[in-house]
């Protein structure tokens, strides 16, 4: 594994395994001028995806880096080493982030390290903490990608309205969008929770729109800060890839519905209507590395299409409650943050 011969460093989390592994053999396929940086959070995984990459692509620019998401001194420390392989030239500069990994509780409530609710402080706070600092350590042309998911969609869109057996086995639950109460979501009150699996959904699906939404106010950011200009731009975009059958997220599920997410619903896959993590990767891999969307930005992708995401996600005033209170939880110094407040604000 090595990057002598690539030119651009791509960070992909949750790379060792599902979308973001499949993302990674995508890039790793189609071109030898991206060094694929897999981040995860478990040394043996996130190992073994590197080399069984390198092997299966036949391209050696790939390794890993461990990233646990759900502790604020692991994502800065992570960030520290990686900013300083890339001035050192052992990585190349770094033009792409992924804001890939996730997880979703259904049996009750889990937490991070800092004592975050442990869905919303992997999927949304962690990734938020994470891209705010990597934006110092960025090379221009740039794109983050940000990872929405079910109920993102806008409320005419197929996710919301076409519930096949997938979304029936998932409990797809519309997400809340009261971020100025996001403080009292990731330090909940435990005995007003009852229905464990349809909280854990609706924090899942909460946690997804909040990344829809970081994505919209980080492009305004960085064009309102002049770090992305039309001769060098940084874009910020969010990815819907459905739901996939086949990946991780059902791993705090029953016996019946692991098997029936990881067996048989990846047959399902197969059907016209719906996509296989492998199909997705592909998709994923085009919006990193595609040059016809290099200033493409503030954008709701579903596969390679352009989609209408949710109405709350467009809410600017909505996307600045929840920047303020972001800062504040995951504990950003102002004189951190390379995008501060917008000239509107």
């Amino acid at each position: 594994m090595g990057a002598s011969d690539t030119s651009r460093t791509v960070v992909i989390t949750g790379g060792s395994s599902g979308l973001g592994y499949q993302t990674a053999a995508a890039i790793l396929r189609s071109t030898t001028d991206w060094h694929v940086l897999i981040a995860s959070r478990d040394k043996g995984r996130t190992t073994n995806a590197a080399e069984t990459l390198a092997e299966q692509t036949r391209n050696p620019a790939v390794s890993p880096m461990l990233l646990d998401l759900g502790s604020i001194d692991v994502i800065r420390g992570f960030v520290e080493k990686l900013g300083h392989q890339v001035t050192s030239d052992a990585l190349p500069p770094l033009h792409a982030v992924v804001c890939n990994a996730g997880l979703n509780y259904v049996s009750g409530t889990a937490y991070t390290d800092d004592g975050f609710e442990a869905t919303l402080g992997v999927n949304y706070l962690g990734h938020f903490l994470l891209a705010n600092l990597l934006i110092k350590h960025i090379t221009a042309p740039a794109r983050f990608v940000f990872l929405a998911g079910a109920g993102t969609t806008s409320a005419d869109g197929r996710v919301n309205s076409d519930q096949g057996p997938m979304d029936r086995l998932t409990g797809v639950v519309p997400p809340r969008t009261d971020f100025e109460n996001l403080e009292s979501m990731v330090y909940p009150d435990e005995e007003t929770t009852t229905d464990h699996k349809r909280v854990g959904m609706e924090r899942y699906a909460t946690s997804k729109l909040a990344n829809v939404i970081m994505a919209f106010e980080f492009d305004r950011r960085l064009r309102a800060n002049g770090l992305s200009s039309p001769s060098a731009p940084v874009t910020s975009n969010a990815f819907n890839p459905g739901l996939l059958p086949g990946t991780g997220l059902a791993r705090d599920r029953g016996v019946i519905q692991r098997f029936l997410w990881s067996k048989v619903m990846p047959i399902l896959s197969l059907l016209p209507s719906r996509a296989s993590t492998d199909q997705r990767g592909h998709e994923l891999a085009h919006i990193v590395t595609d040059p016809t969307l290099e200033a493409v930005s503030g954008v709701y992708f579903e596969g390679r299409e352009v989609a209408n995401p949710n109405p709350a996600s467009l809410d600017e005033e909505l996307a600045r409650t929840l920047w303020d209170e972001s800062v504040d939880l995951v504990g950003l110094d102002v004189q951190e943050l390379q995008v501060p407040r917008t000239n509107t604000e």
